[in-house]
């Protein structure tokens, strides 16, 4: 069984490179796991008052993420045509490459 990571912004040449992946391995056993990162920068400002802005800005990033992350799992499940397929949907909150390193190592992906 393979395990394919896809990275994922939500855009159109996202949602099409994660359609050819899973394609390209129509015939054969597959783990996807769709990986998007959130990562909110500090603010420059080092107040307590920002601080909690940024933490409600951070909640309110990840809830979006989440949806969208249900949304296209939801999607890509209707339209799969190989049952021996899984889907599996990642939200990070960390840098794009240390996501995926992680990820790769912790879910032994390929």
């Amino acid at each position: 069984m393979k395990k394919i990571l896809l990275p994922t912004d939500f855009s159109i040449n996202a949602l099409n490179a994660i359609n050819y992946a899973i394609y390209l391995f129509e015939n054969e056993e597959c783990d996807f796991f769709i990986l998007h990162t959130v990562q909110i920068g500090p603010s420059g400002y080092s107040s307590s008052f920002n601080k909690g802005r940024d933490t409600r800005l951070q909640k309110i990033t990840m809830e979006e993420a989440e949806r969208n992350a249900t949304s296209l799992k939801a999607s890509l499940e209707a339209k799969k045509k190989n049952p021996k397929h899984t889907i599996e949907t990642i939200i990070n909150t960390d840098s794009l490459l240390n996501a995926i390193g992680k990820n790769v190592i912790n879910k032994d992906i390929d």
